[in-house]
């Protein structure tokens, strides 16, 4: 689904009042909405990245908001009643909508709100973390950011061949139905054609099954929220098996992680922070395996030995403040002030890396690529190999 054709998509699951003052509304903003929200007693509102737009109509009462839940589960709300007890229903078409209300009985009776979100899918846009084999990446970051879209990407790269070269087998455990939004058993949104996706259950159960039946070499989880997920996690890394997933966190890189996602952090090689304005930004890439590496003192490639100096989080890939590197740059971004094909080659040098690179090394100023057109950096032709990722925007 396009950004500019969700309207015609959804009007057949709202009530005909709220079609015609849907109808309405400007394709600007038509263009760049992101939720569709509805509270009893207001009014329709489009939802964008900038700014909240109220549709003038009269206020919505009960009949309307009971109206619009039926017509969202077609009639079949008695099929949704799993979902609606955690607060959500699965509709057409890739859409979610999530439901307010009094859940003394374990499903929302009467809603006083409801949130229908967009689909969006953006091909190519994790290709700044494609790798050649497949790594465990861990995307964070608070609500609205992007996550699961750069995650469902990555889902479709690796089972389209277009990271390692060839099509490999790969498992969702959709839980909540965002990744693929399967609806009668076809995923509305695209994963790929060697992707198998399990959902109705926990993710703990989700990995199993595809573990004992599908041979995947990559699962996907969406947003870990307890021990039990972050459980999961280490528990399919165990068996050989790379990890994909989302979970909340704030915007701040330096920040303090959440309890599940400290947990479930051994299991990934890269954690990948994005920031929510403006959605899909990548503040920054740290590389989880560092303080082992560094632990062990393992040596890469036979040029440099990993200091033994013990960190307390995951060392960044890049680090600003390293010597050589133009002073006041940031981490890099998909913004860099580089072209972008030149911007994927360096920066997929770097990650492949995967240790620390040491100051010395000529590759160590691509670091800091935010401020890379006033350092007038040069690069060596060691960096120039051709790589294929097909797009480095993210957001």
């Amino acid at each position: 689904m396009t950004t500019t054709d969700w309207r015609s998509a959804l009007e057949p699951l709202l009530p005909k009042r709220l079609r015609g003052i849907l109808a309405e509304a400007p394709q600007a903003v038509i263009n760049s909405t992101t939720e569709v929200r509805l509270h009893c007693g207001g009014q329709l509102t489009l939802c964008t990245p900038s700014a909240h737009h109220v549709l003038q109509h009269a206020p919505a009462d009960r009949g309307l908001m009971e109206n619009l839940i039926q017509t969202l589960s077609e009639y079949g709300l008695q099929n949704q009643t799993r979902c609606l007890q955690e607060g959500f229903l699965t509709l057409p078409g890739g859409f979610r909508a999530g439901v307010c209300g009094h859940h003394g009985s374990g499903s929302p009776a009467g809603p006083s709100s409801i949130c229908i979100r967009i689909p969006r899918e953006i091909i190519n846009v994790s290709a700044m973390l494609w790798e050649k084999r497949p790594n465990s990446i861990l995307l964070v970051g608070p609500p609205g950011c992007g996550k699961t879209t750069l995650l469902r990407d990555l889902v479709r790269a690796y089972a389209a061949g277009k990271i390692t070269g060839r099509c490999i087998p790969v498992g969702v455990v959709d839980e909540r139905g965002e990744i693929a939004a399967c609806y009668e058993g076809k995923p509305a949104l695209h994963v790929g054609a060697f992707t198998d996706v399990v959902e109705g259950c926990t993710k703990a159960e989700g990995a199993m099954r595809l573990l004992r039946a599908m041979a995947p070499k990559v699962i996907a989880f969406d947003e870990l929220g307890g021990p039990a997920d972050a459980d999961a996690v280490l528990e399919t890394r165990r068996c050989g098996v790379a990890v994909l997933a989302t979970a909340h966190a704030g915007d701040d890189p330096d920040g303090a992680l959440s309890a599940t996602v400290q947990r479930a952090l051994p299991g990934f090689e890269r954690l990948v922070w994005l920031s929510a304005f403006p959605p899909g930004k990548i503040l920054r890439i740290d590389d989880c395996r560092g303080k082992r590496k560094e632990e062990r003192g393992e040596r890469r490639d036979g040029s440099w030995q990993a200091d033994s100096t013990r960190h307390d989080s995951p060392a960044p890939i890049n680090s600003p403040s390293s010597e050589g590197c133009p002073a006041g740059a940031g981490w890099f971004a998909a913004e860099a002030a580089v072209t972008p094909t030149l911007f994927a080659r360096a920066q997929t040098n770097i990650i492949r890396r995967k240790d620390p690179v040491p100051t010395e090394s000529p590759i160590r100023a691509v670091c800091c690529i935010n401020n890379a057109r006033e350092a007038s950096l040069s690069l060596p032709s060691s960096l120039l190999s051709p790589l294929s990722p097909e797009g480095t925007s993210c957001g």
